[in-house]
């Protein structure tokens, strides 16, 4: 990589123009404009997010226009991962 892994850069725009599927959390202060920006190149994508960005107007157009859906998880739980037993030695 040779610029400073902005998503915004030239070099990361050409990267996620190759890839199928996005899997993020992208920096609170840039949530709004990542999810626009991902929209733009359609991409497929999950963000593990703070879930009070469904209130964002930016966010709650794409909900409406059923262009995102949000997860599942009920508010105020916790979100747990499970861990193949494999991956404990690393």
């Amino acid at each position: 990589m040779n610029s400073d892994g902005d998503f915004r850069s030239e070099e990361c725009v050409e990267l996620l123009k190759q890839a199928d599927i996005v899997c993020t959390n992208p920096p609170f202060s840039l949530f709004r404009e990542y999810i626009s920006h991902l929209v733009e190149f359609k991409k497929s994508f999950i963000i593990i997010g703070n879930p009070n960005a469904v209130s964002y107007k930016e966010c709650f157009n794409l909900i409406y226009e059923q262009k995102i859906w949000i997860g599942t998880k009920s508010m105020g739980t916790d979100m747990l991962f499970d861990i193949s037993k494999n991956m404990h030695k690393y």
